[in-house]
C-alpha cells in the first residue's frame, strides 16, 4: 500500500516539473525584457531609431558653452531670454546656458522660433522697397565726424589701459565694477562714464557734484578749455602725507554737492606733479585755487576748511 502511494506521488511530482518548465521560459524572457525596457527607457522595437528627429542645424552649429567667453555666454542668455543675475562665475554661466540651450530646442519652441523668424523676414522685404523711396538722409556735420573721432581715440586710450587701472578710475568716479569680469567690459563702463562727463568736463574724468582726481596735464586740459563753455574750476592742491588735507577731503565732497553743475571740484597731488604745483606758487599745503572759465586765477586759500566755509567762500566768487 504505501509503495503505490509513493509511486502516484512520484508521477504527480513528474508531471507538475514538466507543466511548470514548460511555462519557464516565456515568463523569464517577459521579465528581463520589461526590465531592459524600465532600464533602457527605449521601447525593444526598431521603430523609435527611424521616428527619431535629427539635431537641427542650430544645435549641431552652436559652440560648447566652455569655448566661449563671459560677455559671449551672457549675451546668448540674454538672446534666450534667461535670467542670469544670480550666476557670480563662469562655471554657474556654463550651466546656465546649457539649462536654455535644452529648454529652447523643445518641438514648441522651435516652431514659435521658425513662425518669428518667418515674420521678421517678411517684415524687412515689406520695408525694403519702402526704404528706397524716402529721401536720403543728408550728410553728417563736420562737428559729428570729429565728436566720433573723439569717441575713437578715447576707446582707444582707455583699452591701452590695464584693468587695475580701469578698476581704479571706476572707484574714483564711485561706479561698481564688481560684477564686470571681462576687461572689455570695464572698458565700456570707463567709457560710458567719460562721455557723460564730457559734457561738463573736457578730460571727462570732474562729474558734478563730485572731486575729480587730476594730473597736472589733465588740470592743463580743463584750463585751456574754451572761454564761457565751462564752470569754473576749484582745485585742491594737496599730499598724501598732509593731515589737514585728509581732514578737508571729505568737507570737500560735501561742498561739491551742493554746488552740482555749476562748479568743476579736482585735487592734484603736488608731490606727484611738482611742475604745476610749483607754476601756480602752492607753498602751503592744502592751497585751494579758483580759476574761472578761461582758465585765469580768481582767488586762493591756504589751509584746511569746512563745508560751510568753502561753499560761502566759492559762492562770493561766482
Amino acid at each position: 500500500m504505501m509503495s503505490r502511494v509513493c509511486i502516484s506521488t512520484f508521477i504527480l511530482y513528474v508531471c507538475y516539473s514538466r507543466i511548470a518548465l514548460s511555462f519557464a521560459p516565456q515568463t523569464r524572457w517577459g521579465h528581463s525584457s520589461q526590465r531592459r525596457q524600465q532600464h533602457s527607457g527605449f521601447p525593444l522595437s526598431d521603430s523609435w531609431f527611424l521616428n527619431a528627429s535629427p539635431p537641427s542645424e542650430a544645435e549641431a552649429a552652436a559652440p560648447a558653452p566652455q569655448s566661449l567667453s563671459v560677455r559671449e555666454i551672457k549675451e546668448e542668455l540674454k538672446s534666450l531670454g534667461a535670467s542670469f543675475a544670480d550666476c557670480f562665475d563662469k562655471e554657474s554661466l556654463v550651466l546656465r546656458l546649457a539649462e536654455a540651450r535644452e529648454s529652447k530646442s523643445s518641438p514648441e519652441s522651435s516652431s514659435s522660433n521658425e513662425q518669428e523668424t518667418a515674420t521678421a523676414v517678411e517684415s524687412t522685404q515689406e520695408a525694403a522697397p519702402k526704404a528706397t523711396n524716402e529721401p536720403e538722409a543728408p550728410p553728417s556735420s563736420s562737428a559729428s565726424k570729429e565728436k566720433s573721432q573723439d569717441d575713437k581715440s578715447m576707446l582707444e586710450e582707455i583699452r591701452s589701459m590695464r584693468v587695475r587701472e580701469l578698476r581704479e578710475e571706476l572707484a574714483k568716479r564711485n561706479l561698481r565694477w564688481g560684477g564686470l569680469l571681462e576687461k572689455e567690459d570695464l572698458v565700456q563702463a570707463v567709457f560710458q562714464a567719460r562721455k557723460k562727463a564730457a559734457d561738463f568736463s573736457v578730460t571727462g574724468l570732474i562729474a558734478p557734484g563730485d572731486v575729480g582726481e587730476l594730473t597736472g596735464e589733465q588740470l592743463e586740459q580743463e584750463l585751456s578749455a574754451e572761454p564761457g563753455s565751462k564752470a569754473p574750476l576749484l582745485l585742491d592742491a594737496y599730499a598724501v602725507w598732509c593731515g589737514p588735507c585728509q581732514m578737508m577731503a571729505p568737507q570737500l565732497l560735501e561742498a561739491s554737492k551742493v554746488w552740482g553743475d555749476r562748479v568743476r571740484v579736482a585735487k592734484m597731488d603736488t608731490d606727484q606733479h611738482p611742475a604745476q604745483a610749483a607754476k601756480f606758487k602752492v607753498q602751503g599745503l592744502p592751497t585751494l585755487i579758483l580759476f574761472d572759465s578761461d582758465g585765469n586765477i580768481m582767488d586762493r586759500m591756504e589751509g584746511a576748511l569746512m563745508k560751510d566755509q568753502l561753499v560761502q567762500w566759492v559762492e562770493s566768487k561766482l
